[in-house]
């Protein structure tokens, strides 16, 4: 695998990682030192930072596609630099806030051995959309689905948008089940398809899926 592959994995491990509460799992990627949204920074410093977003947000998801994402590296200083978008969902009961969008992220990674580092990383926002979730619950209600067994070609493509036209995040086998419901259905936006699209998670993906493939689990 080369360093360019490597460092590809690397990131989408990354993007996993942003989705767990313990701080940890993803500040052991980062170096001691590291450049954090244009500023130097101990690894105490970020971790400090990273754990108050943690609280604002204790509910996030996020989807990193393939199509969306470069990388150049270094042979010379043994760096690799990634450019990605990162879609992302986030919620907060007790603010009952919601917010979803994309980023633009770039990170500088350090090659050690047989892993990277994080050494610089830094964001900027393309989209965003902040909503007050409903005053009558806690938690804002999901619906949860299943993979219709006679779906096309044994598959549910979910995509990076709702239409047929977006890339693919991944594909869902039939009768596959805990299809979670993390957003509204809304009309395509690729003028062929008749059914509204769902923005739902399933197996740590985010995206969207036709909701002719979908059957509801109750």
């Amino acid at each position: 695998m080369t360093n360019a592959m490597r460092a590809k994995v690397f990131a989408r491990v990354l993007v996993a990682a942003g989705e767990s509460n313990n701080p940890e799992d993803l500040l052991k990627y980062y170096g001691q030192k590291i450049l954090y949204f244009e500023q130097a920074k101990d690894k105490s410093e970020v971790a400090a930072e990273y754990e108050t977003y943690l609280r604002r947000w204790p509910y996030r998801r996020f989807a990193a596609p393939d199509d969306e994402m470069s990388v150049a590296c270094d042979d010379v200083s043994r760096r690799c630099r990634v450019s990605m978008n990162i879609r992302w969902l986030a919620e907060s009961s007790e603010r009952r806030q919601r917010s979803e969008g994309t980023a633009r992220r770039s990170l500088i990674l350090q090659e050690s051995g047989d892993a990277f580092s994080v050494l610089a990383l830094e964001e900027s926002i393309l989209s965003r959309n902040v909503t007050t979730l409903g005053a009558s619950s806690t938690q804002p209600r999901r619906e949860v689905f299943r993979v219709a067994s006679d779906v096309s070609d044994g598959i549910l493509n979910m995509r990076n948008g709702p239409g047929r036209h977006h890339a693919v995040v991944t594909s869902i086998p039939a009768g596959s089940d805990n299809v979670r419901q993390i957003g509204t259905c809304v009309e395509p936006d690729d003028g062929a398809s008749r059914y509204r699209w769902c923005n739902v998670e399933w197996n740590g993906q985010v995206g969207w899926v036709s909701s002719s493939g979908l059957r509801s689990s109750r």
